[in-house]
């Protein structure tokens, strides 16, 4: 994931979004999986709703990378998304970039978005969801809009794509006591706290965190979609996002080349092919030897 991101995302402004869910919600997702793609979904229908309405332009692409975390600091189950997205649309080559984003307002989306999926799922009947929906503080629908990241700065996207698609568990963090017959999760070097799984329990909780056959944890939207950037390709052109309009700032440029072999070789096994072993110096082509 890390490679691909840090290729596809343009050099644009781009926010670190969060989206939780109250406590209550997580037993059904750990229940049934599958629930995990409406998420998913509904976190991406909120934001793209939300720059739509406030832009006013109903038929701008926006852009996002949507994961879906199952664990909490201490190993819990704890469902949440993290995206990387365009804080704007794109429109016929134009970005039109929104300068402030309202969390609570994307929240107040995804709240409603993800309720009526459930109910559409037969998950949640209307009671139920009424009563979420008394509750304050937008019934502990969170989102949390971070800072503008800059698309072009590759260290740093390629840094994020790393913690959002972490894994649910670090094996240095587990520790077990074989007398008890318990597991200690620490939370990690920033936090100095702990948690006590008994064997049983924390079984339950690895398979809880495995994904279903088939099941994707991680979405590209928008102008990051699959299907788009084939578009792209047919035509066989680089997508140039280039005006700057109402609420936009200077941007510019297509995609970047695809990774080739040598530095896939690079990135693994930290060698370069392509570099001569006894001078240092770069190799190129003199000949091909075919048939």
């Amino acid at each position: 994931m890390f490679e691909k991101v840090r290729e596809i995302v343009h050099p644009l402004n781009h926010r670190h979004v969060t989206f939780t869910i109250p406590k209550l919600l997580r037993a059904y997702l750990r229940r049934k999986r599958k629930l995990g793609k409406l998420l998913l979904r509904s976190a991406w229908q909120a934001w793209r709703e939300y720059l739509r309405e406030r832009l006013q332009l109903r038929d701008g692409l926006s852009s996002g990378i949507f994961c879906m975390q199952t664990h909490g600091s201490l190993f819990n189950f704890h469902p949440h998304v993290h995206a990387l997205v365009l804080p704007g649309l794109v429109r016929e080559g134009c970005f039109h970039e929104l300068k402030g984003c309202s969390a609570t307002a994307v929240a107040v989306r995804f709240r409603a978005g993800f309720l009526t999926a459930l109910k559409n799922q037969e998950v949640l009947d209307s009671d139920q969801i009424e009563g979420l929906m008394s509750w304050k503080n937008n019934s502990r629908f969170n989102v949390h809009v971070g800072k503008p990241i800059d698309g072009a700065d590759g260290e740093t996207i390629e840094r994020l794509a790393r913690y959002m698609s972490r894994d649910a568990l670090c094996i240095e963090r587990i520790h077990y006591h074989a007398g008890e017959q318990t597991v200690t999760v620490d939370a990690g070097k920033s936090q100095a706290c702990s948690r006590n799984w008994p064997v049983p329990e924390f079984f339950a909780l690895v398979a809880a965190h495995v994904p279903c056959r088939f099941e994707s944890l991680i979405t590209y939207n928008g102008v990051y979609s699959s299907s788009h950037r084939g578009q792209c390709r047919r035509e066989n052109r680089e997508e140039q996002i280039e005006e700057i309009v109402v609420e936009a700032v200077p941007v510019i440029s297509g995609r970047q080349k695809p990774s080739s072999w040598a530095k896939w070789i690079l990135k693994i096994y930290e060698t370069d092919p392509l570099t001569c072993s006894e001078c240092g110096e770069p190799m190129r082509i003199t000949a091909f030897i075919t048939d």
